[in-house]
Formats: C-alpha cells, structure tokens, sequence
C-alpha cells in the first residue's frame, strides 16, 4: 500500500512543482496502427529516461532532444534545430516536467495523436505499466515482454545484493521523492522525503527527527544538503536517467554498486561478520550443493585465477598441483610464491593424474571445460565420487552462463568460508570495492566512453555482451557498445561493430605477448571509419584481469579507466 500512495504523492509533486503536463495520451484504441514494425518507427523522446522506456519497448530509431550529459536533462533549453526532428517523427515522447514541454508541444503543430506522456519513474510497477502501454502503441508487444522478462530477472538480482549488502545493519533512510523507488530496492522503508521544491525549516526539522542515517540524494536535482548538515547523515546520490545508450537497467546497475558501497561502508566498521567457519559447511555452487567437514588441506588449481587467490588469502601451501598455470606473470607481491607451485600438468591433467595427486579439493576456472571426459579428464561425477570437493567459478558453470560483479565477489567470500578465513577474503573484496570506488570517484560526470570489447576472430569477432565485462566497462566510465546483447559472449559481424561506432578498442589477450600488436592494427585496419581507428585508441586487458575470480579484478578496472579517461588520471 505505501508503494501506491508514494506514487500518488510522486505524480502530485510532479504536477505541482512543474505545472500542467502535457496533453493526455490518446485512448489506445484510437492511436495511428503501423503495420511494420518498430524499425518504420520514428520516436523523438525528450530526454535519455523517457527514450529508455521507449528503447525498452522495442522501439529502434529513436532521437534524444536533451543531452544525457547535463545534471539534469530536463533543464534543456533547446535550440530551434533540436525540435526539427519532432515534425519528421511518427510519435513524441515526453514526461511532461520538461522545461521545453510547451515547445514541444508546439512543434508537433497539433497533432496531438502522436504526442505521447510517459510516466518516468523506476518502480518496477510503473516499468511494467509504461513499457507494455509503449508496446502496444508501437506494436511491438513481444519485444516489451521479453524486455521486462530479463528487467525483472536482473532487478531481483540486483536488489537481493542490494539487501545482502544491508544485511542486519538497517538505516533510517530519508529520500528525495524522485528517488524513492530505490528505498525498496534496497528492502528498506522511508522514514521521510523531501523535494522537488527546497526544504522549509519546518520540514527540515520533522525530517530531522526522523534520524536518518543516510539520505538518499537525487544526482540531478540534489536538495538534501540542509538535511545532511543538521543530522550527519550519509548522503547517497542515486542516478535516474540514463546515458546516452538510453539502458533503464544501467540506472539500476550503476546504483546498486553506489548504495553497495555505501552500506559496505557503514559495515566497515564493525567486526567481520564471520570469525571462524562452522563445519560442517553446505555451499551453493554452480547448481550443486556442496557439503565440507572441514576445511581442505590438499587443492589442484585449474588455470592461473584460482592458485594466486588461494596464495593471497595465505592458503599457498595447500595447493598440491595447478594445470593451465602460467600463462600470465604472477603479481609482485606474490611471485616467489606463485613460482615455487607444484604443477600438476602444463595443460589439461588426465584423469590418471588427477586421482594420482590424491586431492581432497578442485577449485575450477571452468567447471564447464575442466570436466569433460571426452578430453580424457574425469567428469565432476567421477571426482565426487572419490571423495573428492569441486568448486567450480560461477562466469564457467555452464557454457552459456554470465555473472556480474557481485557474483565474482561472492566466489572469493565462498573459497573464504570454505578454508575458515572470511576475514581475508571480506579485506581482499572489500579492498577491491574501495578501489573502484576511488576510480568512479576520479571520473564522476565525465561522459562515458564507447567501448568495444574484442575477444577475437575476424567475421564474425568476439565480443561482450552483458556480463562481467561488460560491467568493467561501465564501472571504468565506458558504454558497452553491444550492451544490448543478453549473452556474455556473442559473435557480431564486422558490419555491425563498425555502425557501433566505437570510441576505443578493449582486446582481450592472452599468452601471446605480440598479439596485440597485429590485433591493433588489424582493428583499426578493419574497422577504419570508427573514432577509435581514426584516434588510434585501444587498451590492451590481459584475460587473468577480466574472468572468474581475479585478485586483479580492480586492476583490470583501473587499466580500461586510464585509457577511457586520461584527463582524470593526470
């Protein structure tokens, strides 16, 4: 019942700090029907938020009249040359608060059929609602179901990390109205709100009274800032409009790792929420339940990931052989160590080798490759069998799986648990956090740099769907230019990476010290008529920084934000 009289409240404060919306969206039954598709669609939409809805409800050839990149797009004072797009297009979009909403209006020359009022707010509610009403005008219902199917997907992801990361330290929350969707997200309830309009010393004092601990600040308007002086509270700014790639979910992407910070901070501060490992312990991995009796003394490592996670958490010496293992330099602080590893086999070991070693635990890259007896290695079957433990990294449960940042997080936190010390594991991730947090704090309001992941191949190329690379790019100040692909690996062919446009190249790299040399030229070769060619601008990311659970995870978001940004590293 809150959530329906919030938005009430939501939609009278935007009605009264704006003035009159726009006119009333025609009853659906009597908008224009187009028997093609979204691509014979022409969509003008007012600002980045109103276009995501339209972009989320299938439509293509959509235009933004405000730049995604002033605080608060709404602002926009349009020039005449702005608006000339609204006479060529099939429907207008706006959410009726904009300060060039009568222009609008005025430019569609009366034709108030294809003038339509959008309801932004990122409630999951009025998502659902708006996207499905944008899918049946534009006749693309599909398209919008499907979206919101993946929206609501990634949502309950995001928002169980969201209250994962409050865990049992619950903050008085007082919000700015336009931003209080983001209260539940984060399984809280508002002790107050405040805005659009400058608090009155009356309300600051109520809000005052309430407590809070945090207020969570609108980025574009901002007005918390009384509050925030008269109680020392936290001050979270929270985003909801989107770049220029017009992704709702970016919003609540970009978000959740603000407000994860932010609530990993407040936990900081007191003692590791685990001391000591109770056995015996059942973990969740790769759809497997994965029971323990106590702690393993004898580790085969797969790849190079696993060994210099264990030999940081100081569990060096319970590795007993690595395969696959390096191809990479190790880390300074961690070489001599690294390099006195019994390996097992320069490659794939065999199934011999494997029950020879006589391992109580497998710490896998790739469950997925690991395993497959048709390679002579024994299958996850096989090994338990034995006796022997398997844990597998979650980005290569499956071959078609892809993870997220948190989920990288939570493979280290589990190998934690697992061998009885989550006070190093929490330091290490907890260390990785504020590192990326220091790097989005050096690039705050910069414009995002277009970025296009390459893993290889030449028609079609490899490259980065959503996933865990595809938020490295964000988290460094780049836009994903496949960011609308679902899968964390996908093959494009060269026609569509060179209408992408990208502004810069990431290469993954492998074992190959030369390969980025012919790959660079190749890319810019290839794809001449891009900026990134015409500036000659790529960064080379090495893949032990960029899959499963690197320690080098910060590094590698370090590296691509240096090379998207340098005017904020000088």
């Amino acid at each position: 019942m809150i959530k329906r009289i919030l938005v009430l409240v939501i939609l009278a404060a935007i009605l009264a700090a704006c003035g009159s919306m726009a006119t009333p969206t025609p009853a659906m039954t009597e908008a224009p029907v187009h028997d093609e598709h979204t691509h014979g669609l022409k969509i003008v939409a007012s600002t980045s938020w109103v276009g995501a809805f339209a972009l989320a409800a299938g439509a293509e050839d959509i235009s933004i009249i405000a730049p995604s990149t002033i605080q608060h797009p709404p602002d926009y004072d349009p020039k005449p040359s702005d608006l000339e797009a609204i006479s060529g297009a099939d429907y207008v979009l706006m959410a009726g608060f904009e300060g060039f909403a009568a222009r609008m209006q005025e430019a569609v020359s009366g034709d108030s059929s294809k003038l339509i009022t959008v309801m932004t707010e990122n409630s999951p509610e009025m998502i659902h609602k708006e996207v499905t009403r944008l899918g049946e005008l534009f006749g693309t219902q599909d398209k919008a179901a499907a979206y919101l199917a993946l929206f609501d997907a990634e949502y309950a992801k995001l928002s169980d990390e969201v209250k994962a990361a409050v865990g049992d330290h619950k903050p008085v929350v007082v919000t700015q109205m336009f931003v209080t969707p983001f209260v539940f997200f984060a399984g809280l309830e508002p002790a107050g709100m405040y805005g659009p309009m400058p608090m009155t010393p009356d309300e600051l004092k109520t809000l005052s009274d309430a407590k809070p601990t945090m207020v969570f600040e609108n980025a574009h308007m901002g007005g918390g800032d009384p509050l925030v002086e008269a109680t020392g509270a936290t001050k979270i700014d929270l985003i909801n409009f989107p770049g220029d790639d017009m992704d709702l979910l970016s919003v609540f992407r970009t978000n959740a790792e603000t407000l994860k910070t932010a609530f990993g901070g407040m936990t900081e501060t007191h003692t590791h929420s685990h001391m000591h490992t109770e056995y015996p312990l059942t973990i969740e991995n790769c759809g497997r339940s994965v029971t323990f009796e106590k702690a393993p003394e004898r580790v085969i490592t797969t790849w190079q990931t696993p060994p210099e996670l264990l030999i940081k958490l100081g569990l060096g010496d319970r590795i007993i052989g690595t395969e696959w293992n390096g191809q990479f330099p190790p880390p300074a602080d961690i070489a001599e160590e690294f390099n006195k590893l019994p390996i097992l086999s320069k490659e794939a070991a065999s199934k011999e080798a494997i029950f020879a070693a006589n391992p109580d635990f497998i710490i896998s890259s790739g469950l997925v490759w690991d395993f497959d007896p048709t390679a002579g290695a024994p299958s996850v079957d096989e090994v338990e069998a034995a006796g022997i433990k398997v844990f597998g990294f979650s980005d290569n449960c499956t071959a078609s799986d892809h993870i997220h940042v948190e989920d990288m997080y939570n493979d280290i936190l589990k190998i934690g648990q697992i061998f009885d010390v989550q006070e190093k594991a929490e330091d290490l991730v907890n260390d990785m956090k504020a590192r990326v947090a220091a790097v989005q704090e050096k690039i705050a309001g910069l414009t995002p740099t277009k970025a296009f992941f390459d893993a290889g191949g030449e028609g079609p190329v490899g490259t980065a769907g959503q996933g865990l690379q595809h938020d490295m790019i964000v988290l460094a100040g780049g836009e994903n230019v496949f960011a609308d692909h679902a899968n964390y690996y996908e093959s494009v062919s060269l026609e569509e990476v060179a209408a992408r446009q990208p502004e810069i190249f990431v290469v993954d790299t492998w074992d190959d010290p030369t390969y980025i040399n012919t790959r660079s030229e190749w890319l810019f070769t290839t794809f001449s008529k891009t900026p990134a060619a015409k500036d000659q601008r790529y960064v080379e990311i090495p893949g032990i920084y960029i899959y499963y659970a690197s320690i080098r995870f910060a590094d590698g978001i370090e590296m691509m934000a240096k090379a998207f940004h340098p005017e904020a590293f000088q």
